[in-house]
C-alpha cells in the first residue's frame, strides 16, 4: 500500500480524545453550506406559500388570465355620425 504517512497518524488518533486541526478553507466551505441549506429551506416555504397563494386566487376568479379588457360603447351619436359618414 501506498499510503501517506500523516494519514496513517491521522487514522490512528481519531476517537482518541487529541484535537485535530481542520483547515480553514473547510471550515468556509461548511459555513458556506450551512448557509446554503437554510437559504434553501427558506426559498421551499416561500415557493410553497406562493402555491398556495396561486390556488387560492385561482379558486376564487381573481387570476388576469384569460380576461378580456372591457370594450368601450360607443353612444348614439357617435355610431350615428360614423354611420353618415360611411365609416361603419
Amino acid at each position: 500500500m501506498s499510503e501517506n504517512p500523516e494519514e496513517i497518524r491521522a487514522t490512528e488518533n481519531i476517537g482518541k480524545g487529541s484535537e485535530q486541526k481542520v483547515p480553514k478553507a473547510v471550515t468556509d466551505a461548511n459555513t458556506a453550506a450551512e448557509r446554503l441549506e437554510i437559504a434553501n429551506k427558506k426559498t421551499e416555504e416561500l415557493i410553497q406559500r406562493q402555491e398556495e397563494l396561486a390556488a387560492h386566487n385561482e379558486l376564487a376568479g381573481n387570476t388576469e388570465g384569460g380576461q378580456e379588457t372591457p370594450k368601450e360603447e360607443e353612444s348614439l351619436a357617435d355610431y350615428a355620425s360614423k354611420a353618415m359618414e360611411g365609416k361603419v
